[in-house]
C-alpha cells in the first residue's frame, strides 16, 4: 500500500509525493541527457530527499550525483564509508571539496533525510550543506579561482544515482530518492528550510525562487505518472532517460 503525502495549494487543489526511485546500487542510474554546463560555471545548488539503503557503505562510495569529463573537470556528491557526505568541484584543474566534519548517516538502513548542497563561486564558505533544512557545514569555495570556474568544461551528461566518468556509469548509490532539484543561485538558509518544509510535499514551481530553477525531477511524481523510460524534467526540458530503472523501481514509499 502506497504512502501518499499531499498538501493543499492555491486554488484548492491537492499537490502530492506518491512516488520515489529506488536506486539499487548495482546499475541504475538516470542520464539527465546533458550536462549543466552554463549552470555550474556559476552559482548553483541542489536540493533533494535521499533514503540510503546502507549510510555507510561498507567498501565503497556511494556517488548519488556526478560528472567527470577529465581530470580537469569534475563534480560529484557522494556519501562515503564513514557517513559522511562529500561535495567535489573541480574546473580547469582548480579544485574545492566540502566533507561533512561528522557522520550524516549511521550504519545500516536509513530514513528518509533532506539535503541541500549550495555552491557560491570562488568565495569564503562558499559551499554549505544542509541537513534536514539545518545548515550542517560550511567550506570555502576560495581554491578554485574565479576565472577557473566560468572555464568548467564538460562533454559528458549528468547523472543522478551514480557518476559519469568519462561517459561510464560508476559507484552507484543504494537506495531511494526524491525530489531532485537544480537551481542557477545560492539558496539562502531561509529557502533551504521553505523546501524543507517540515517533511511535507514542496512545489518547487511555486515559490519566490522559482525563477532560478534549472531542472526538477520528482521521481515517479511528474509526467511519467509512477512508469515508462523518461523522468521528466518539471521545470525545464531536460528530460532524463531511467537506465536500468524499471516500473517496479518507481515506488510508494516517500518522505514523511
Amino acid at each position: 500500500m502506497f504512502i501518499s503525502k499531499k498538501i493543499a495549494i492555491s486554488g484548492g487543489d491537492i499537490f502530492r509525493d506518491d512516488y520515489s526511485v529506488a536506486f539499487g546500487g548495482t546499475d541504475e542510474y538516470i542520464d539527465t541527457g546533458t550536462t549543466f554546463q552554463s549552470t555550474f560555471r556559476g552559482d548553483h545548488s541542489y536540493s533533494m530527499w535521499i533514503k540510503p539503503d546502507d549510510g555507510q557503505p561498507s567498501g565503497t562510495t556511494h556517488m548519488f550525483l556526478g560528472t567527470k569529463d577529465s581530470s580537469e573537470d569534475y563534480i560529484y556528491g557522494a556519501i562515503l564509508e564513514s557517513g559522511k557526505i562529500r561535495y567535489f568541484f573541480k574546473a580547469n584543474n582548480d579544485n574545492d571539496q566540502l566533507d561533512t566534519d561528522t557522520a550524516v548517516f549511521t550504519d545500516g538502513q536509513q530514513e528518509w533525510t533532506h539535503i541541500a548542497i549550495t555552491a557560491q563561486k570562488s568565495a569564503s564558505l562558499g559551499f554549505k550543506l544542509y541537513v534536514n533544512g539545518v545548515l550542517h557545514k560550511e567550506q570555502n569555495s576560495s581554491a578554485t579561482s574565479s576565472e577557473n570556474w566560468e572555464a568548467y568544461t564538460s562533454s559528458t551528461n549528468f547523472l543522478i544515482g551514480a557518476y559519469n566518468n568519462e561517459g561510464t556509469a560508476a559507484l552507484p548509490y543504494e537506495g531511494g530518492m526524491s525530489d531532485f532539484a537544480i537551481y542557477n543561485k545560492v539558496l539562502s538558509a531561509s529557502e533551504v528550510f521553505s523546501i524543507y518544509n517540515n517533511r511535507q510535499p514542496f512545489n518547487h514551481n511555486d515559490s519566490s525562487f522559482k525563477g532560478n530553477l534549472v531542472t526538477w525531477y520528482r521521481m515517479g511524481d511528474g509526467l511519467e505518472s509512477g512508469g515508462g523510460s523518461t523522468m521528466y524534467d518539471m521545470a525545464g526540458s531536460n528530460n532524463g532517460t531511467l537506465t536500468n530503472i524499471d516500473t517496479g523501481d518507481i515506488q510508494g514509499d516517500v518522505p514523511k
